[in-house]
């Protein structure tokens, strides 16, 4: 399966690098921007004083201080003659020429008149917000007004609703200019995935569509919003984090004084001294008892926490507790998969991650791979071998330790004796062969 997700990966990369080699890209010679493809051959000679990598069919030229497109095979479908312009975006370019704003399409026909000071294209670009004399308003794609430019502000519009301000007031109205959340914010924020910020003075909170409050409108600010996982982190007026769900479910009050996003929607809260970790669930599965809470650097989807200076293991991915803080260091073992080095003090011993399981006590000097499923283990410049479930083949008291194969395994017991013995192995067992 791993091969075949590698496989399909691998298909994707070389085909979205294919779909983007095909576009000529832009060259420098004497201080002029022309374009070449992939192999080198000239598309256009070098006689632009700016020239744009590609963005889907077009690409942004400028000369003398005018700006326009060309194609993929060199044609200028739109001369030089505006004085700003941005790439395409379904269809249409946001163009500017005497300080006023339109869009044309990729043909260069005028489809919004270039007479606004601003205009942004919204709500699945079936309309148009535009701004005129310092107010806004919301057009279609054929200078119908459909809202009034009128409002000092009104952008998005999720689901037909848009945010708007007018006479220092800030509501919801649709798509008719029909108020759906009355005007009594001093300031609103477009719908997102259901919920919108709002304001009243210095104190913000989040309603729903209907105008529900969900997150009190008593925070500074609404610090991020984990979308995919329902979450909302606000701080408070004294500078503190809390986290709610954004049906408007309080997880944790706002008493922490900072936080850390994971991968897959994890915090870590932190209060002083302490923190603790929260999940997508809204659950703390460390508790605020711990003073670091970090990603393992030998694998990000484990974290390690610190408890009264002992270290703890914690797998993100299946949440679960692997190993409570009772030892010093978790260590990489490179090619043994579940199984990691665990320190403590100076010596070292064997923890599955699967299991959470200690396979090897924490009591040798150093621990290697041996193949064949054992592990080399040394105690007091001895050595020892040690199978995967923990169990003590050989002791350590040999001076060097061998494995000829998986039966069989060659000991040197001191220097004076220096001829090995060898013994035949089959799980914890070892007999000497004679």
């Amino acid at each position: 399966m791993t091969r075949v997700i590698f496989l399909m990966l691998s298909l994707v990369y070389i085909s979205v690098n294919l779909v983007y080699s095909q576009y000529p890209e832009p060259f420098q010679e004497n201080n002029k921007w022309g374009y070449k493809d992939s192999k080198g051959n000239l598309i256009v000679n070098a006689k632009y004083d700016q020239a744009e990598k590609f963005s889907t069919d077009f690409a942004i030229v400028q000369l003398n201080k005018k700006y326009g497109f060309i194609n993929e095979k060199g044609v200028e479908i739109i001369s030089p003659t505006y004085d700003k312009i941005e790439n395409f975006r379904y269809g249409y370019a946001k163009v500017k020429a005497d300080k006023k704003w339109g869009l044309i399409d990729t043909k260069g026909q005028i489809i919004i008149s270039l007479k606004y000071d601003d205009l942004v294209q919204i709500y699945k670009e079936k309309y148009i917000s535009v701004k005129l004399n310092e107010k806004w308003g919301v057009i279609d794609l054929k200078e119908n007004i459909l809202i009034p430019i009128e409002y000092d502000y009104s952008f998005y519009g999720e689901d037909g609703i848009f945010a708007a301000a007018k006479n220092d007031k800030a509501g919801f109205i649709n798509i008719k200019n029909e108020v759906v959340i009355p005007f009594e914010y001093s300031n609103t924020e477009d719908f997102y995935d259901r919920i919108a910020e709002v304001s009243k003075g210095d104190s913000t909170g989040m309603i729903d569509k209907s105008g529900k409050v969900v997150i009190p409108i008593e925070f500074k600010s609404i610090e991020y919003y984990l979308e995919d996982y329902h979450l909302i982190i606000v701080r408070s007026n004294d500078d503190k984090i809390g986290v709610w769900f954004d049906w408007g479910e309080k997880i944790a009050h706002a008493v922490y004084s900072d936080y850390v996003e994971l991968e897959d929607g994890y915090l870590i809260l932190i209060n002083s001294n302490i923190q603790c970790l929260l999940s997508p669930l809204g659950k703390f599965i460390i508790p605020c008892d711990v003073q670091v809470i970090s990603e393992a650097e030998f694998d990000y989807d484990y974290l390690i926490f610190t408890k009264q200076g002992k270290l703890g293991l914690y797998d993100i991915v299946n949440n679960r507790l692997i190993s409570d803080a009772i030892f010093d260091e978790y260590i990489e073992f490179d090619y043994y998969g579940n199984l990691i080095l665990i320190r403590n003090q100076d010596k070292f011993g064997i923890l599955n991650t699967n299991t959470g399981k200690v396979i090897i006590e924490p009591e040798y000097d150093e621990i290697e791979g041996a193949d064949y499923g054992y592990f080399l283990v040394k105690k007091n410049n001895l050595y020892g071998l040690v199978n995967y479930n923990g169990e003590v083949v050989l002791p350590p008291k040999y001076i060097e330790i061998f494995l000829e194969n998986a039966k069989t395994v060659g000991a040197v017991i001191s220097e004076t004796d220096g001829e090995p013995i060898y013994f035949s192995i089959k799980g914890a067992a070892a007999t000497e062969k004679k």
